[in-house]
């Protein structure tokens, strides 16, 4: 279920396959402009870097939008089972 929703992820927003892996739990932004709802997801890139971390932001649609709350029902399941916070 996870590699699914990583690869719809990647699918909608452009990102490479380490940035879509290593995107925090708490990625999902929700921005107001001009009056119109937008989703930005909030990780990090080594893109342009010389390989090292920085933020990036990806704006992004419904369906990816949908893949990481997919991933993070999954991932609290693992949480609560290991009994720790997301």
């Amino acid at each position: 279920i996870q590699l699914v929703a990583k690869l719809q992820i990647q699918a909608f927003t452009g990102m490479r396959d380490g940035e879509a892996v290593n995107l925090p739990y708490d990625c999902i932004r929700e921005v107001v402009h001009s009056g119109e709802k937008h989703h930005l997801i909030e990780g990090s890139t080594t893109k342009l870097n010389h390989g090292q971390a920085k933020r990036a932001r990806w704006v992004s649609c419904d369906e990816a939008i949908a893949a990481i709350r997919l991933a993070q029902k999954v991932a609290n399941v693992v949480y609560a089972h290991l009994g720790v916070d997301p």
